[in-house]
């Protein structure tokens, strides 16, 4: 199940993508990028220009006719990947992974061009589902999420404390935060028990018009460099 933090992410990529048109082809790096292209099927679809090169601490090769190559990296040290060279990059619940959270957003403002962007979806750990999720293990969030909608679950390291502070730690890295949006989705995490489903559908209605941000757990960033 799609996460509205992850249409979000889709939405900017379209929008800062076509800003590139009919120039010249919008060059991205998908960080993190493991064995999905629904991502990058979707921006085909709309009718956006594009070339991919796609980063991953394992190699996932994947047939896609705008993918360019493939690096072997982690996003705190992307040392195959060439300076100011990506119009656009983003990371699709990537960085609750990650222990050095300061280094990879050094290396994001690395890998940009000059007024480059960087869009990222990820959790809040202050919403009420993440604290929770501190206690459950990792092969219960690998069912919830992992073999329906062909993802990998990984531990979460939750370096940034909310992301207030995570916006804080790439602004230090010289990129400057220009959109925020949050949202609650429990359903996301619960649609498989019937009786919970109904119930997170309407504690998340709450949550979003009420305008809780510390209990919405999904997010998505976009900054500029």
């Amino acid at each position: 199940m799609q996460t509205p933090a992850e249409k979000h992410l889709i939405q900017m990529i379209v929008r800062a993508a076509l800003i590139h048109e009919p120039q010249r082809a919008c060059v991205l790096l998908n960080i993190g990028a493991g064995k999905s292209v629904s991502i990058e099927n979707h921006l085909t679809r709309t009718g956006v220009t594009f070339t991919e090169d796609r980063l991953d601490v394992f190699r996932h090769e994947v047939r896609h006719p705008s993918v360019r190559q493939y690096f072997v990296a982690s996003i705190e040290d992307m040392k195959p990947v060439a300076s100011d060279g990506y119009d656009l990059a983003f990371a699709n619940y990537v960085l609750e992974h990650i222990k050095n959270l300061d280094g990879s957003a050094r290396e994001i403002h690395r890998v940009l061009k000059p007024c480059g962007i960087f869009i990222a979806s990820l959790p809040n750990p202050t919403a009420p589902e993440f604290r929770l999720a501190k206690y459950t293990p990792l092969t219960f969030h690998q069912w919830i999420r992992g073999h329906e909608e062909h993802e990998e679950a990984h531990e979460t390291q939750y370096t940034y404390t909310d992301s207030t502070h995570l916006i804080q730690v790439f602004e230090n890295a010289g990129l400057r935060c220009i959109d925020v949006q949050r949202f609650s989705f429990t359903e996301g995490y619960l649609y498989k028990f019937l009786v919970l489903s109904w119930i997170s559908r309407a504690y998340d209605r709450v949550i979003n018009r009420l305008g809780f941000s510390r209990w919405m757990g999904n997010v998505c960033l976009v900054f500029q460099k």
